[in-house]
């Protein structure tokens, strides 16, 4: 595990260290998100695709709405 320190500016930013960058994959114009837990927050990069997107690259799935929504969620995931 690695453990880093960053300062908030004035305005709320924070820059995240390079090594964390690294790799979670977080380039330039990238999203990320924030997510509250007991222990803490957890940072995770987010999704940047549109929707149009994932559904013209969805495998084909059968008849079941919801398996085809669950197995989306998957890959979103």
């Amino acid at each position: 595990m690695i453990m880093k320190i960053s300062n908030v500016t004035v305005k709320g930013q924070i820059t995240i260290p390079k090594e964390i960058r690294d790799i979670l994959g977080i380039h330039p114009g990238d999203r990320v998100y924030f997510e509250s837990s007991k222990d803490g927050i957890i940072i995770k990069k987010a999704y940047n695709k549109k929707i149009s997107d994932i559904l013209l690259s969805a495998k084909p799935f059968n008849n079941d709405v919801n398996e085809a929504i669950k197995n989306i969620r998957d890959e979103w995931h």
